[in-house]
């Protein structure tokens, strides 16, 4: 969550593959804003970094999944065994999972 992650990985030459399921939201908070009090959403919805801006500044590889045919190319054409890699997948940001807490 604070990139840590992405630099531990470049010191040591470990291979990674970081996958950032970029929604542009606090889900849960959304989700919960659209249940419960009718689609009045506060403070859910951010700007991200830029993902293939931050993955350039570590010296990795960059993948934005967009499409299926995104997911086509990245398996195809990126090595995701012996390379660190930041794999940017945009979701839907009013598309929750369906469970139930019990509360």
């Amino acid at each position: 969550m604070c990139c840590m992650e992405i630099m531990t990985a470049v010191n040591y030459n470990l291979p990674l593959n970081v996958v950032v399921f970029n929604n542009a939201t606090m889900g849960l908070i959304r989700k919960n804003q659209f249940q419960q009090y009718h689609k009045r959403f506060i403070d859910c919805d951010f700007v991200n970094p830029g993902f293939r801006d931050l993955a350039r500044s570590f010296g990795i590889d960059h993948k934005k999944i967009t499409t299926q045919s995104d997911i086509d190319e990245l398996f195809s054409s990126c090595d995701l065994t012996d390379s660190i890699n930041l794999i940017e997948i945009i979701i839907d940001k009013d598309a929750f999972p369906s469970y139930r807490s019990g509360r």
